[in-house]
């Protein structure tokens, strides 16, 4: 860590860069290590382009990994980014010397279709062409991959008006054919991740549609496959490619032998998904056809003898002109057209919907327990006594309906749970039953913390010996994330990045309601003491369920105080969602000096 040779003179230091910020570029930060979780902050404007990537993201199948490429900043917007220009993004709003340069592209995941509240890459685009809007990454600037996302200062998204959230039909995949030549345009747009660069073709629209043999493309040419009503080619399709393959991939295209293949969503027809060389179907060549063979007797007679061709019957008694299932003498129970089938589990975090389809007009029973079931169907049972679910039904033909059945109260969280669905004899239905198994969801709740900007570092004299730690109510997350008791900072006032995260502990479910507290602790001699085994804050703690208190206070071993994240998951809904934040210490009490402002983000997730 820089440090300053005494208060004074960094004070000056500070205010040079305030009023001259170019001048301020001095060795304020430390060089940050390879693989740092940046906070990447970008601002709107109209020429934003969002661009689906991978579909479906390694991480889920309901999300896609978008890139959005930009532009670095050209000014130094300061810690609050208020000078940020439109279009632009950074990651060092102080202009240090020593912080690694934005890459100009972001890849992150992001929901397929989204909702009003929720972004897709379309909405999230549409809501970036306002220079009034700033969005958030926090990016690890090795891969430039993006952990979470949100609005730079917190509040909910909404879908500008007039913008279309990703529907079915737009994800709607089309296949852009290339024939090579003399007359593409490659553009190297920048890196796009680990030995990856970001590739922009522009083309030439051919005249019709590729078609199978490729027969519509003239050289240097892009079409679609076929025409069947979508909008004309957009000119130019962007993508990814391995950095060795970029010279190979140009090579390879100035053949007018060769073709390419680009697969795109038809809601961003100049993305592509995926790409890779395509080889046309040969040309099919017109075949005549032979005279009828009349030698044994008229056309389509059986053939004499043995001759012509011959049947193997599956199962059957074989040869013959008769064929017979399973051999003579076999049955059919007509029955057991109506058993439960088609059946359907989604599990949440304390419930489960379980649909199936069986005979009509039927009591199906639907029960459930955390082991498993004994005996064999159509007659298992669970032992002590299973939570029976609500069961309806709804006709889908006069002999079959479908059934949903639900939990009437609470499931446990993070639980594996057995099912027997149960279908009784009916008219046309034998007795017979369904059995399964599933886990409820798991809600799982990440901090991260991004940056600490320290106002009051709790010594008049020197810079503080400070170490940051986090605790909650109820008891669910928490550990130290800046600083340990044995490796304290010394930091003096000023913004310090900090880049950590705080995760559950495994085989645990989040409650609804939670309170953090974000400690900061500074060091008076407490480490000399009898009890220096245990954190000088410890105790001072008060939890009754979500409600707790953290008060500051100043001893004779150290003194503290803590930021306070209330927290309802319930506002955060699906899969996954992340919320960025900002918390100011509270006010000074009981003695403490030590006074901060905490920025980071929170990730709920349900698996």
């Amino acid at each position: 860590m820089y440090r300053t040779p005494s208060r004074t003179l960094q004070h000056a230091v500070l205010l040079v860069a305030t009023l001259f910020p170019a001048v301020g570029r001095a060795q304020d930060a430390p060089p940050p290590p390879p693989g740092m979780i940046r906070q990447l902050v970008c601002r709107g404007d109209a020429g934003v382009h969002i661009a689906v990537d991978q579909d479906p993201s390694p991480r889920g199948p309901k999300l896609v990994v978008a890139a959005m490429t930009y532009r670095r900043t050209g000014v130094v917007p300061g810690v609050d980014y208020a000078a940020l220009e439109p279009g632009a993004c950074t990651w060092n709003p102080g202009g240090f010397d020593g912080i690694k340069a934005e890459p100009g592209i972001v890849r992150f995941d992001i929901s397929r279709t989204g909702s009003q509240y929720d972004p897709d890459p379309s909405s999230l685009a549409a809501w970036l062409k306002d220079p009034a809007h700033r969005w958030v990454f926090y990016v690890d600037d090795a891969t430039n991959l993006a952990a979470s996302h949100g609005i730079f200062g917190g509040g909910p998204f909404q879908a500008p008006a007039g913008s279309t959230t990703t529907t079915t039909a737009n994800l709607t995949r089309d296949r852009l054919r290339c024939r090579g030549g003399s007359g593409f345009d490659f553009d190297r747009r920048g890196p796009a991740g680990t030995n990856l660069v970001a590739m922009r073709l522009s083309y030439r629209v051919a005249r019709r549609a590729a078609g199978p043999y490729g027969a519509g493309l003239q050289t240097a040419t892009c079409a679609w496959a076929e025409h069947t009503g979508q909008a004309a080619e957009p000119g130019r399709v962007d993508f990814t490619v391995a950095r060795p393959a970029v010279d190979s991939m140009q090579a390879y295209l100035k053949d007018e032998t060769h073709f390419w293949t680009f697969v795109v969503l038809v809601a961003n027809p100049d993305s592509a998904i995926r790409h890779q060389a395509w080889t046309p179907e040969p040309r099919p060549v017109a075949a005549t056809t032979p005279a009828p063979d009349t030698s044994s007797g008229p056309v389509g007679s059986k053939p004499a003898g043995s001759s012509g061709t011959s049947f193997s019957y599956p199962g059957g008694s074989g040869g013959g002109d008769t064929y017979t299932p399973g051999g003579s003498g076999s049955s059919f129970d007509p029955s057991q057209v109506y058993d439960i089938r088609n059946v359907q589990v989604t599990a949440g975090l304390e419930g489960v919907a379980i649909r199936f389809e069986a005979a009509a007009n039927i009591s199906p029973t639907v029960t459930v327990a955390a082991s498993a079931p004994s005996g064999t169907s159509p007659n298992l049972a669970f032992g002590g006594t299973p939570v029976r679910l609500a069961v309806s039904g709804t006709p889908i033909d006069a002999s079959r309906w479908r059934y949903s059945a639900a939990a009437p109260a609470p499931l446990a969280r993070g639980t594996q749970y057995w099912f027997i669905a149960d279908a009784p004899a009916s008219g046309n239905a034998r007795h017979n039953q369904a059995t399964g198994r599933f886990r409820t969801l798991q809600q799982r709740l990440t901090i991260g913390v991004s940056q600490i900007d320290l106002l009051s570092d709790g010594d008049s004299d020197s810079e503080g010996e400070l170490y940051f730690t986090a605790e909650s109510c109820p008891d669910v997350i928490g550990g130290r994330f800046a600083g340990t008791a044995a490796n304290q900072l010394s930091w003096s006032e000023g913004r310090h990045q900090v880049g950590t995260e705080l995760v559950m502990a495994p085989g645990y479910s989040a409650p609804d309601r939670i309170r953090v507290f974000l400690i900061g602790i500074e060091d008076d001699g407490w480490m000399y003491s009898p009890a220096a085994s245990t954190t000088p804050a410890d105790g001072s703690k008060h939890c009754d369920g979500s409600v707790g208190t953290l008060e500051p206070k100043s001893t004779a071993r150290a003194e503290w105080n803590a930021a306070i994240l209330d927290l309802d998951l319930t506002q955060y809904p699906g899969a996954k969602a992340t919320q960025t934040f900002v918390r100011r210490s509270q006010p000074l009490a009981n003695g403490s000096k030590v006074a901060f402002e905490i920025r980071g983000y929170i990730i709920v997730t349900r698996e």
